[in-house]
């Protein structure tokens, strides 16, 4: 179930385990190879998994993670092509029980070279894809707003400064879009009533509701690394020929 990524194999999954072969699957020891033929293809189908360390409250899980990866032999032109589309992948490897096994000799392909670009790939992008979550995201426009109007107020003896100063540095954080609402409507009243302790207020209890949920999701924050090339186990390839 793990590995099911659409309705489609889905029911490829579905229709494997209930011919009888659920048995057969577990007992399958990790890092075993098959082939098979192909009209039109050539390449090499790897998948790996990884426990992905959590950590938060003293404690450690571990989260598994699949990585589908079929290199494209076809064109020698292009080096090697790694597909990650399990869509694209499960129709080059799917087969009967009947089909006849075919395996290429060890002088036709370098299996260990493929297999570290393979793994270079699947470290690369996971680097990539902690990259993209990790970068800052821009504030919105009404945090700005409401950050200067309350700079306004710094020196003001009618509300503290430090109170001031702590609200204006929660406004530098970006924020969900549920306090982005609440910052609109508070900045709304705020304008017709001048209210400055109404408005603080507002700014005070997004922050705490953000402190809260930073608390609470702790253990994903902390746990958002790339997957090293240790953390990979190869479960099994398959061979692709034409």
């Amino acid at each position: 179930m793990e590995l099911v990524s659409s309705e489609f194999l889905l029911q490829n999954l579905k229709n494997l385990l209930d011919s009888g072969m659920r048995q057969m699957l577990e007992d399958l020891p990790d890092g075993i190879h098959s082939g098979l033929m192909r009209q039109g293809a050539r390449g090499v189908f790897f998948y790996f998994t990884t426990q992905e360390k959590q950590r938060g409250q003293g404690t450690t899980k571990g989260v598994r993670e699949h990585y589908w990866r079929y290199i494209d032999l076809s064109d020698d032109k292009r080096g090697g092509r790694i597909e990650d589309n399990r869509y694209v992948i499960t129709n080059l490897i799917q087969c009967q029980p009947d089909t006849l096994r075919v395996v290429p000799f060890e002088s036709e392909l370098d299996i260990f070279a493929l297999q570290e670009k393979v793994i270079a790939s699947i470290v690369q992008s996971s680097a990539e894809q902690v990259a993209v979550e990790e970068a800052p995201k821009l504030l919105d426009p009404i945090q700005q707003t409401v950050a200067m109007t309350l700079r306004g107020y710094i020196n003001s003896p009618a509300v503290s400064r430090k109170e001031i100063i702590a609200a204006i540095q929660r406004l530098n954080e970006p924020q969900p879009g549920v306090y982005i609402k609440t910052l609109r409507k508070a900045y709304e009243v705020f304008t017709a009533d001048n209210q400055i302790d109404e408005l603080l207020t507002a700014v005070k209890s997004i922050g705490a509701a953000t402190e809260l949920s930073d608390d609470s999701n702790t253990s994903n924050q902390e746990s958002k690394s790339p997957v090293k090339r240790e953390d990979l186990k190869l479960i099994c390839f398959d061979y692709v020929c034409q």
